[in-house]
């Protein structure tokens, strides 16, 4: 008799075998998804970050700039490299180390990376400059530092705007004083000789003729003899611009503030005549700021005229107001049209007369200032320093003034000038400083501001050896 035996729970467990591996195998494929999904982003954050972490150091230890040098120290110009050390990175994180062990659950790896859009340092005018600069103090120096800078040059500004125009005065009413001469010579008999005209302002005029920095300069100091071709700069040669969003300004600085750090990060950054940095390669870095000419003698002779041109203006509006001066200039002014017999000459004589005492007065002034000492804005009689007597003699007794006294150095006068120049032009040309300094540093030769990458934007192509393909696309950006 044959025995019957029931099959029905081995058949329902091989039915729910088959259903339960299914849905591990699905469970398993979902955790690898969202494994997979989770190391990209990861290994994305993780790789922009090493790639932001490879910032230009000498930039950094110099100017205090976070950058990308996107040549890599080299004269590759273009976001390639930047690319390619990105999908380095990223194989690096998807590999564990190196390891390509059977058991890696996603076995991920990048196929290709690009960089859609960056930001170049120089972009949008020297602007990107401008805020990487105020990051940088307003969080290492903090906006108490403000408060220690501000300086009123509201006077100052106010006496060059409507300074005295001596210099153009000076020529008009010497060609009055030359055509008196002439309708004088005119009159004169066959037997009659010309009178002489000789006034100590005609020497002074003599000697101007040597310029501003040959008569002021201190016979002790010396004259950088440093020059560029400016072709091979920021200034100079064609820019190259980023194709990217400019970063969202963070600072949050009124204009005045920034206005203000701006000013205080060039003259921490950047040297001068007399405060030169011994890292630099122009010596007279905020004089090139000022007139961007190609050598450091003119820069500097550009500076000093217009210092000059200034204090001109202002000592011969002293000289206008004082009593006792214009009695000394008038006597003199008297003897000579005496002595020449031509007493209609006395006014424009002595106007001449009062041209060349301001301008003498004035080349000491800078002799001062390039001593490293201080001139009061406005003059008294206390502290002007060049008697009527010496008009002749000047240049031998530039040393011969008032020390210790109240007022504004040479640096202060360059603090002002700066407050008065053109924001584009003075970023575009602290971006040529920047370039000639770190150009100079070994294996950095082909340093260039407009490949310097301060946000990009990449994505990347990323396959897995289980199957399936995945894209990625972040931006990241130095704050």
């Amino acid at each position: 008799m044959k025995k019957e035996v029931s099959a029905y729970l081995t058949v329902t467990l091989a039915l729910m075998l088959g259903i339960l591996l299914s849905l591990a195998f699905t469970l398993l494929d979902a955790v690898r998804e969202e494994a997979i999904r989770t190391e990209i982003e990861s290994a994305m954050e993780l790789s922009l970050f090493s790639v932001f972490g490879e910032y230009h150091r000498k930039l950094l230890e110099r100017y205090d700039i976070f950058a990308i040098d996107s040549g890599y120290e080299s004269s590759f110009q273009g976001e390639q490299l930047v690319a390619e050390r990105l999908q380095y990175y990223l194989n690096e994180n998807f590999t564990h180390g190196g390891s390509k062990n059977g058991y890696d659950l996603t076995a991920l790896q990048s196929e290709g990376s690009t960089v859609s859009e960056y930001c170049l340092l120089s972009d949008n005018e020297g602007q990107v400059m401008k805020q990487a600069i105020l990051n940088y103090m307003k969080h290492k120096k903090g906006l108490g530092y403000v408060t220690d800078w501000i300086q009123d040059y509201g006077q100052l500004s106010s006496l060059e705007q409507n300074a005295y125009d001596v210099e153009g005065e000076w020529e008009r009413t010497n060609q009055e004083i030359q055509q008196k001469l002439e309708e004088r010579k005119e009159t004169l008999e066959d037997d009659e000789e010309m009178p002489l005209l000789d006034h100590p302002a005609d020497h002074v005029k003599e000697v101007k003729a040597e310029g501003t920095l040959s008569l002021a300069l201190p016979s002790e100091k010396e004259v950088s003899s440093r020059e560029i071709n400016q072709s091979e700069y920021f200034t100079g040669r064609n820019i190259r611009t980023g194709t990217g969003v400019i970063p969202e300004d963070k600072t949050f600085l009124d204009a005045v503030t920034a206005k203000i750090l701006m000013e205080q990060y060039i003259f921490e950054k950047a040297g001068y005549f007399s405060q030169e940095k011994d890292d630099s390669y122009l010596k007279y870095q905020i004089e090139y700021l000022l007139h961007g000419k190609e050598k450091d003698r003119e820069n500097l002779e550009a500076t000093l005229d217009r210092i000059l041109l200034l204090r001109e203006g202002i000592n011969f509006t002293y000289l206008m107001s004082s009593s006792s001066k214009q009695s000394e200039a008038d006597l003199m002014a008297t003897l000579i049209s005496i002595a020449c017999l031509m007493p209609e000459i006395k006014e424009p004589v002595k106007l001449v007369i009062l041209f060349a005492w301001s301008y003498t007065e004035s080349i000491q002034d800078i002799r001062i200032l390039l001593d490293g000492n201080k001139i009061p804005i406005t003059k008294s009689d206390s502290t002007w320093n060049t008697p009527l007597s010496q008009l002749i003699s000047f240049t031998l007794h530039l040393d011969d003034y008032n020390r210790n006294q109240e007022g504004m150095d040479y640096g202060d006068y360059l603090k002002f000038f700066i407050t008065t120049k053109n924001e584009k032009e003075l970023l575009f040309r602290f971006m040529d400083i920047c370039e000639m300094d770190i150009r100079h540093i070994t294996g950095n030769t082909s340093f260039c501001v407009d490949q310097c990458i301060v946000m990009l934007q990449a994505s990347s192509g990323i396959t897995s050896r289980y199957g399936g393909s995945y894209q990625i696309t972040r931006s990241w950006y130095y704050e």
